[in-house]
């Protein structure tokens, strides 16, 4: 139960913040005098451009009354919006009902704290569980001395549970403590500018217990997940695959199997055989004698890869293009031959024949 001097104090300092808040602004509306002057400016400039027929300053001119005027109208309806504003009678709430709605959070919340001096209201939660997954009480913390903030109150965890992806999330709806209020922005809103200060922690209470996919800042789906060690992509405990030499866990796009032992790897423990290109562990590749280069035993052969051990067979010897000694005749049989192969010429007429 809450003192009823700390509730009356606590209230008479609400609402203050009130009468601040809704006070009337005495400061005048400045009118766009300046802005309506260069209209006219304009105006004059187009009469004249149009009298002697100058037909690219009149172009001009008409450009600039096309601008001006634009912004006029910006301006004019940023006075509209004041004053409607201004005519909006707003009642500051009584000190009767801000001392009501201080003493029923009691009854709402498992405790609740008032600090009149530091203008602020705190109330815990209890658990919040959200689709199995705990994430514990918090904290919704009201600094009514700041009502003008479209947002005058934090949430905080008191016992946080991060998500695996980002450190600053305590809630699919906080984040940096503040609360993604979704559809229920406005109703909480009404209920701070009327006073009732109850309404609105409970309000906000609903939406910490409510679950939005569409809005929240991480998945509930992957709240428990774990980082792939390699591209760091958020995946279920249950779905991913632990490296059997780091144990760091991997993703199935990450994850490979030695070709060797079919151990799990990642991929810094993996290495590559130079001679097939598949993937094996450390153990399952072996270092070529000659070349330093890494294989896997399929493509070794007595410790020597592929490329090595063709290197080493003997070449055949190039053949003699030389005329083998046993097979040529002598120069003199040669010629012997080339004579008797010579044609003789024939006897033609008024020609005699003479014996050799």
């Amino acid at each position: 139960m809450i003192p009823h001097r700390l509730l009356l104090k606590t209230a008479l300092a609400l609402q203050q913040s009130y009468q601040t808040l809704f006070a009337p602004k005495t400061n005048l509306i400045h009118l766009p005098h300046e802005r309506w002057h260069t209209l006219h400016t304009w105006q004059r400039k187009l009469v004249r451009a149009q009298t002697r027929n100058y037909s690219s300053a009149a172009q001009q001119s008409r450009r600039q009354l096309l601008q001006i005027t634009k912004l006029m109208q910006a301006d004019l309806h940023s006075i509209e919006c004041e004053l409607e504003q201004r005519c909006q009678t707003k009642l500051v709430p009584t000190l009767r009902l801000l001392y009501e709605e201080l003493r029923a959070l009691s009854d709402e919340f498992v405790t609740i704290e008032l600090k009149p001096k530091q203008k602020q209201i705190l109330a815990q939660t209890d658990s919040i569980i959200l689709n199995d997954i705990d994430l514990g009480p918090f904290q919704i913390r009201l600094n009514f001395g700041q009502l003008n903030n479209q947002q005058p109150y934090d949430i905080i965890a008191l016992q946080p549970q991060y998500p695996v992806s980002q450190g600053d999330t305590t809630h699919p709806h906080v984040q940096n403590e503040s609360l993604c209020e979704g559809e229920g922005k406005h109703a909480i809103q009404s209920a701070l500018e009327q006073g009732r200060i109850g309404d609105a922690f409970v309000l906000i209470r609903q939406v910490l217990s409510t679950y939005n996919p569409d809005s929240a800042y991480v998945d509930l789906e992957s709240w428990n997940g774990v980082p792939c060690h390699d591209c760091g992509d958020v995946i279920n405990e249950g779905e991913s695959y632990g490296c059997e030499q780091c144990t760091h866990r991997l993703c199935d796009d990450c994850s490979s199997l030695c070709g060797g032992c079919d151990v799990t790897l990642c991929h810094g423990c993996s290495a590559t055989c130079s001679g097939c290109a598949d993937t094996f562990c450390n153990t399952c590749l072996s270092l070529c004698q000659d070349c330093d280069e890494w294989f896997c035993s399929g493509c070794l052969t007595n410790s020597i890869c592929e490329t090595c051990e063709h290197s080493k067979e003997p070449h055949a010897e190039p053949q003699d293009s030389s005329p083998d000694p046993q097979t040529t005749p002598p120069l003199s049989t040669q010629t012997e031959i080339a004579s008797s192969q010579t044609p003789l010429q024939p006897v033609c007429l008024g020609e005699v024949t003479v014996p050799a």
